[in-house]
């Protein structure tokens, strides 16, 4: 069930991401890539070995059929890490009714590097406008090739570098560098976690300017009902075809903590629950043009007595 939200997205993918916080799945079926290389041998940390792989998304498994749906805005265990009003993306590698597809990038969560070249306009039996990865929490997102034939590579797991953010960044970008697809030319763009996630100087590297500007407007804006204690930054990265040409965004998401006072009728004594809920911060361009965007004010959750 997609709540009408495949139709929406598709009449206008960028308002909508505009709008909405999208959370894709990690993978399709279980499927991570198929491995070219064993980057343990290749790859030391400290001096130490890290057991990742280089994988490769295989030509029959480019085009993943996806479905959009909304969650519940609900308490914490009811709307998970990122939250209420999250519109999740699952995939499927079979066609369903009212199903859409989309180029889609997995994650492996075991550590690796997984990459998916998207062929020219019109040379790939399903060839849809569409690309999506899965959700960004850390890892590094990198761009090669040209804008009409891009290869994107998903990168995540332990870098071994612990809080230095931008050392972690650096091991991605050199990783990729050194084992990037031949032929495919230079590697122009990225997106890191010091993007959208956890910026090194700001609060001591625990989050972002943005995500800290965000949770300060927010709180200038809470009731006696509500109260933000947290606003956790994450991402999401889609890429849209308009003519033969590809463009790729960062949405910079939210995910806000807050306490309400809720009564489940007029004479009961008010009650305090924690709920979360996600929001769209910015959508940026970051390939093939970097660009700031505009930093969206989402307004701080509608709570009642009765929410």
């Amino acid at each position: 069930m997609s709540d009408g939200y495949n139709k929406k997205f598709l009449s206008d993918p960028l308002a909508f991401a505009k709008r909405y916080a999208l959370h894709p799945a990690d993978d399709v079926g279980g499927y991570k890539g198929n491995k070219v290389l064993d980057l343990k041998s290749v790859t030391t940390v400290n001096g130490n070995l890290v057991d990742m792989v280089s994988a490769k998304v295989a030509g029959d498994k480019k085009v993943a059929y996806l479905n959009l749906h909304k969650r519940p805005i609900g308490t914490s265990a009811v709307s998970g890490n990122e939250g209420g009003r999250t519109v999740d993306v699952e995939g499927s590698y079979q066609p369903k009714p009212n199903w859409f597809p989309a180029y889609f990038l997995p994650w492996d969560a075991s550590g690796a590097m997984v990459r998916l070249s998207i062929p020219a306009k019109g040379t790939h039996d399903v060839d849809p406008d569409i690309f999506f990865t899965a959700a960004i929490n850390g890892c590094s997102i990198f761009f090669q090739g040209s804008p009409e034939q891009p290869t994107i590579y998903h990168c995540g797991g332990d870098t071994g570098k612990g809080s230095d953010h931008a050392a972690a960044a650096k091991f991605w970008r050199d990783l990729v560098e050194a084992n990037k697809a031949p032929g495919k030319g230079k590697v122009l763009a990225e997106v890191n976690k010091t993007h959208y996630i956890k910026t090194p100087g700001v609060a001591g590297g625990s989050t972002t300017e943005r995500a800290l500007e965000y949770e300060n407007w927010l709180k200038s804006k809470n009731s006696s009902k509500l109260t933000v204690t947290m606003v956790n930054p994450w991402g999401c990265v889609f890429g849209i075809r308009r003519g033969t040409r590809w463009t790729f965004y960062l949405q910079e998401n939210a995910t806000i903590v807050y306490n309400t006072l809720t009564k489940s009728h007029l004479f009961a004594e008010p009650k305090m629950e924690t709920r979360l809920v996600s929001r769209v911060m910015i959508v940026r361009e970051v390939y093939p043009n970097a660009s700031g965007g505009v930093t969206m004010k989402s307004p701080p959750p509608k709570v009642s007595w009765w929410a």
